[in-house]
């Protein structure tokens, strides 16, 4: 029961360590909400491939446990445990990460940019026009 608990621990600190140790960062180099927002966007950035690997890799580890430790009923219910936990560390991560861009697209920031087709010329030079 302890090792869940410091899993519970990783998946939901980790986050919130991250943050605050951004925190002043984005405060000194963000001076309006769409940069705010844009500096919070690529922090998350990070997070989410890691987060979703480890989110994935406790999940998979429920999975392994649930089937290998099929006599074993403790066993079998800390594997439940470990699947139930990755599905919701999964559906949390996901959630910030589409929260933050519905915010990003509200505020007009993230660089949601049209540019063309990457045009090449008779000298070689690659043009690409973006609006």
């Amino acid at each position: 029961m302890g090792s869940m608990f410091r899993t519970r621990y990783v998946l939901l600190a980790g986050p919130l360590l991250v943050l605050v140790g951004l925190a002043p960062r984005v405060a000194h180099a963000a001076s309006t909400l769409s940069a705010v927002i844009d500096a919070l966007a690529g922090a998350l950035g990070a997070f989410v491939s890691v987060g979703v690997g480890i989110a994935l890799l406790v999940f998979v580890w429920g999975i392994v446990q649930f089937v290998l430790q099929a006599g074993n009923e403790t066993q079998m219910i800390e594997g439940r445990k470990r699947m139930l936990w990755g599905v919701i560390a999964l559906f949390v991560i996901v959630s910030i990460w589409g929260l933050v861009t519905i915010l990003q697209s509200m505020v007009g920031a993230g660089g949601t940019q049209k540019c063309s087709s990457p045009k090449v010329d008779a000298n070689g030079t690659i043009t690409v026009n973006c609006s």
